[in-house]
């Protein structure tokens, strides 16, 4: 159950479609109504969507293992590697 709602929660393509369904039967409830209420109701769910894509890695890998990838950093190569160089020469750094 854990596995298939981690899977669900970082799904980035399923949430933004949700967004966009929510946001369109808000808009509908709105319209039909005469109510902003349903409106200002999915822009509610909206922002919880929103607080779940940003919290995604967090979600897909679990606290420890989220915690331990913060904790490596990698600082690029020292040395010039020869795609760098290249790259440097066709832009006209060097």
């Amino acid at each position: 159950m854990i596995g298939c709602m981690r899977i669900i929660l970082t799904n980035l393509w399923f949430l933004i479609i949700l967004a966009v369904i929510i946001v369109g039967f808000g808009i509908a409830l709105s319209v039909c109504k005469s109510d902003l209420k349903w409106l200002g109701l999915s822009g509610s769910i909206i922002t919880l969507i929103a607080v779940i894509l940003n919290c995604r890695k967090l979600i897909r890998l679990g606290y420890k293992n989220w915690k331990e990838s913060k904790r490596k950093i990698d600082y690029g190569h020292i040395e010039p590697t020869p795609e760098g160089n290249k790259e440097c020469k066709s832009r006209g750094f060097r």
